[in-house]
């Protein structure tokens, strides 16, 4: 399990969904951020291509 932690002033909850719209499932921690918890069995690739939807969702926030 991992966590990201957010700016300050980010919100978690528009971040969940989203991520959640692009494929890759998270869930809100302590209210700032977001926890990531893949299953054992993910290959290199599956995280590969999952942090690359992470990356594009944050890039196209406000």
């Amino acid at each position: 399990m991992q966590a990201l932690v957010l700016d300050d002033g980010s919100s978690t909850a528009p971040l969940v969904t989203a991520l959640r719209d692009a494929g890759v499932l998270v869930t809100a921690a302590g209210g700032k951020a977001l926890r990531f918890t893949p299953a054992l069995n993910i290959t290199e690739e599956e995280m590969d291509s999952g942090l690359k939807i992470v990356e594009a969702v944050l890039e196209n926030q406000p």
